[in-house]
């Protein structure tokens, strides 16, 4: 798409039922495409005359595999209009995106798909490899709230009421402090971060200046200090989420890093300070794409995994270096590269 059609875009992706807060809010979708998905070339399209009827939308990321960096193309949306599915729409769209992918020089593409919505022979019959299984873990704060939610949805509400826990442990540090970082934090929140990075098997680089355009949209940043050292940090922002047809903003915790030494105690108490900000903000719950590599701590302070909402994770190389290194690498098992909605 040469000029994407924003209204046109989030019409489409709302055509699906599960997708519908895309349709019924097309500002946030735009607001979310603009800042996420930035390059339109990686954006591709599917048309019935004038109409659009499928997209494939792609970010770029640089990634790092095993201690490469390669730049990447992550494909975060793509959605068929109800009517013109089985048609060889997603294979085609796919195609173009790999080529467009090629001539950009993006080295490595990635995809995700999420449990029961289909694609994993298209995405194989195109040379992608799955590398990762991931849940989502969700922690209520308002139990009244997302009880009343829930009513549309006997089961799920019937599982929910087993496992949700709104009380939020202790919040401050018996050493140091967590509060909300400035522009001042950033250096030493990149360096936390990408040295996560290293230690992990795929995942995102980073750098100060990305991490200000974050604060300066919709993000909020909270580390944990001491002596003018941060020691941890959560990144957070705030969304629009369903339950049957009811929407809601949820807070959403997109990166959770500590540095080597801290004890669990303070990172679960990073964490409760984080959901207090959110309850005291009226937001009802709080979820978590749950790496590996921090799930002891959502599990301590509350979280519990969400039934059916696993996602796969999809690679497919585009130069050889990429090649070599997934051709010589054993089982990926932590990865912490998600989608960007």
């Amino acid at each position: 798409m040469e000029k994407p059609d924003y209204g046109a875009i989030t019409a489409c992706i709302g055509d699906n039922p599960k997708q519908q807060r895309w349709r019924d809010h097309p500002t946030w979708g735009r607001e979310l495409l603009q800042f996420h998905a930035p390059d339109t070339r990686l954006y591709q399209g599917a048309y019935q005359g004038e109409d659009l009827v499928g997209c494939m939308i792609a970010h770029p990321d640089k990634i790092q595999i095993r201690g490469t960096v390669f730049n990447a193309a992550i494909i975060a949306i793509t959605e068929v209009r109800t009517a013109n599915r089985n048609q060889g729409i997603v294979t085609e769209m796919l195609t173009k995106l790999l080529n467009q992918s090629s001539q950009l020089k993006f080295e490595v593409v990635l995809a995700f798909l999420i449990a029961d919505r289909g694609g994993t022979n298209i995405l194989k019959r195109a040379g992608f490899q799955k590398i990762h299984k991931y849940g989502h873990a969700g922690k209520a704060l308002d139990k009244e709230k997302m009880d009343k939610l829930m009513d549309l949805n006997p089961i799920l509400r019937k599982i929910a009421l087993k496992i949700i826990d709104s009380s939020i442990g202790e919040t401050t540090p018996p050493y140091g402090v967590i509060r909300e970082a400035t522009d001042k934090d950033l250096d030493q929140i990149a360096t936390l971060l990408n040295a996560e990075t290293a230690r992990l098997d795929i995942a995102s680089v980073w750098t100060p200046d990305y991490l200000k355009r974050k604060m300066d949209w919709r993000y909020k940043i909270f580390v944990f200090e001491d002596r003018r050292t941060i020691l941890g940090s959560i990144i957070s922002y705030e969304e629009i989420a369903t339950l049957g047809k009811d929407y809601f903003t949820s807070g959403l915790l997109k990166e959770m890093v500590f540095a080597g030494g801290v004890e669990e105690e303070n990172k679960n108490i990073m964490m409760n300070f984080v959901l207090n900000h959110f309850k005291e903000k009226g937001i009802p719950s709080v979820s978590y794409p749950s790496p590996k590599n921090v799930m002891d701590v959502m599990k301590k302070t509350g979280f519990n995994v969400l039934p059916s909402d696993d996602r796969s994770v999809y690679i497919k190389p585009l130069c050889t270096a990429a090649q070599q290194v997934l051709e010589t690498s054993e089982k990926f098992r932590l990865i912490n590269v998600f989608l960007i909605c």
